[in-house]
């Protein structure tokens, strides 16, 4: 399996499609039958559609590979890409808000961060490898040639190609076994960012203040990037400066 990315689609998708669609109806039926409301569900979709929207036509970060069962979304965001946020954000906030136990906890972004990860690692991980989605070339930056998406700011100067912004690409530059060893990172931010943009917004239940959080949330997670700049780049040790010693006359 090459490390670059930039490899063909191939892959069936149908069991991811049917995974995710019963993920979803499990978060559906649990929200109804618990009494959580439907706020973190109708959230998940917000933050499907904006994250997919915004992470591919200003970083150009992946490709979702479309599939044979359902349409699309949009180029590059099948609909199980942008579904498979609704159980992710359902059961991984309302996971972390019953173990806190406190909303207003300084507690429960950490948690819901380390919940995102555990649900979504192993996904990451398998995607290149199963080939539901393309991450950029790190040799050409292109992540798929002859796409239609369109992309905006210096993206869209090549019209005939989907390609990563330099900040994206070189967030996702080290691959092993095809996949950003990073990409855990970017999940747990994501996760806490989400919990924190909950709690600055006390959770709400309306649509425009749910469109609120889903815009917020995003926003909240680049603070972290400048510790995921202190990864990739370390300072350098400071040099040692051993004390002068006095020469003393005998």
């Amino acid at each position: 399996m090459p490390e670059t990315g930039g490899y063909d689609f191939d892959g069936d998708m149908l069991p991811i499609d049917l995974l995710v669609g019963l993920m979803a109806g499990l978060s559906v039926a649990h929200a109804r039958e618990a009494g959580e409301g439907y706020g973190l569900v109708f959230l998940g979709l917000l933050l499907g559609v904006v994250t997919e929207w915004a992470a591919l036509r200003f970083g150009g970060t992946h490709c979702h590979a479309s599939s044979q069962h359902f349409p699309d979304v949009a180029p590059c965001s099948s609909a199980n890409s942008v579904l498979y946020y609704l159980p992710w954000t359902y059961c991984c906030v309302t996971s972390a808000r019953r173990l806190v136990g406190r909303d207003a906890s300084l507690a429960l972004p950490f948690v819901t961060a380390a919940l995102f990860f555990g649900f979504c690692g192993v996904y990451e991980m398998q995607g290149p490898l199963m080939r539901w989605w393309l991450w950029p070339d790190v040799t050409t930056n292109v992540v798929k040639a002859n796409c239609t998406l369109q992309q905006y700011g210096a993206l869209a100067a090549d019209a005939d190609s989907m390609v990563v912004s330099p900040h994206a690409a070189e967030a996702l530059l080290e691959r092993q076994w095809a996949c950003p060893v990073l990409a855990p990172f970017f999940d747990m931010v994501f996760g806490w960012g989400v919990a924190a943009a909950c709690q600055l917004l006390s959770f709400p239940t309306s649509l425009p203040m749910q469109g609120a959080v889903a815009l917020l949330a995003p926003a909240l997670a680049m603070l972290w990037d400048p510790v995921r700049c202190l990864l990739r780049h370390p300072p350098p040790p400071a040099p040692v400066v051993l004390p002068c010693c006095r020469r003393v006359r005998l």
